[in-house]
């Protein structure tokens, strides 16, 4: 049975931010599709871990699917079905198990299957794309299988935006648990060495030119700048955090701002790697 929950962008999004919002989580892709027929021709949104998405503070006026019940993973001969709601961690520490590994980088990312596929989500050199070989979106109220060259991968990107990914097939890598969990530990060390701890969405641009955006903006002397409870992290300039009642505008209004002066100084424009749901 679909569960509605109303809630708010602040209890659903790891930035913690946004106002009220009605989330309605299907238990399973029969669920999710009879969901898609009821609202067919009504605007919704679809909403995973909430690790790389914002909520305006008003809330939104339409329902959002989530996809946190969907948490299938079946092993094939043809490689593993991930269904969109499996979070990275849990599946790598769960193909570890199995001496298999999706690269010991994406182990650290917070988000699920659904939007690491849809946004090609990466870290350490490696990418979600390097490791599936097909996905199954929504194609009205049917399932349509989408080959992964037919999926518009790009860097931080695919094709498959504004659709709605139910499953990826992954085709893990072969290697000794032990190195893959070595390398998952360094992988993480260095995530908290170089990122910082307090509320964020994760990356707020993407790399321009093969160099880190945080380049650029700590460059155009934004580093430390707060509007509110929102900072440019001290730690990474690319990373927005919430040190306590920082609202999504303000987010915006500094996302914003490192945007224009970077363009200014170093006539580069900045591409955003979070979405906001409205």
């Amino acid at each position: 049975m679909v569960e509605k929950v109303v809630t708010s962008g602040k209890a659903l999004t790891s930035f913690g931010s946004g106002g009220k919002v009605t989330v309605l989580y299907p238990s399973d892709v029969g669920e999710l599709i009879g969901l898609s027929r009821e609202l067919k021709g009504s605007k919704f949104g679809i909403i995973g871990g909430g690790t790389n998405v914002l909520i305006p503070d008003g809330g939104t006026d339409f329902p959002l699917i989530g996809t946190a019940k969907l948490k299938k993973v079946v092993y094939t001969s043809d490689g593993v079905w991930v269904q969109c709601g499996v979070r990275l961690p849990s599946l790598a520490a769960e193909l570890a198990a199995r001496d298999l590994t999706i690269g010991e980088g994406l182990a650290g990312i917070p988000g699920t299957v659904g939007g690491a596929v849809i946004m090609n989500a990466g870290a350490f050199n490696s990418q979600t794309s390097d490791y599936i070989s097909h996905i199954a979106v929504l194609n009205g109220d049917c399932v349509q299988i989408v080959s992964k060259n037919d999926a518009g991968f790009g860097y931080r990107t695919s094709g498959l935006k504004g659709r709605t990914v139910i499953a990826a097939l992954f085709r893990p890598l072969g290697k000794k648990r032990e190195d893959i969990i070595a390398e998952t530990a360094r992988c993480a060390l260095k995530r908290r060495q170089t990122q910082p701890s307090l509320p964020s969405c994760g990356s707020v641009f993407k790399r321009a030119g093969g160099v880190s955006a945080g380049f650029y903006i700590e460059g155009a002397g934004l580093k430390g700048l707060a509007d509110g409870g929102a900072r440019i992290s001290l730690k990474h300039a690319n990373f927005i955090v919430n040190e306590g009642g920082a609202t999504t505008e303000q987010f915006l209004r500094l996302q914003a701002l490192a945007a224009e002066k970077v363009y200014d100084k170093y006539k580069i424009t900045l591409e955003k790697e979070f979405e906001l749901i409205e």
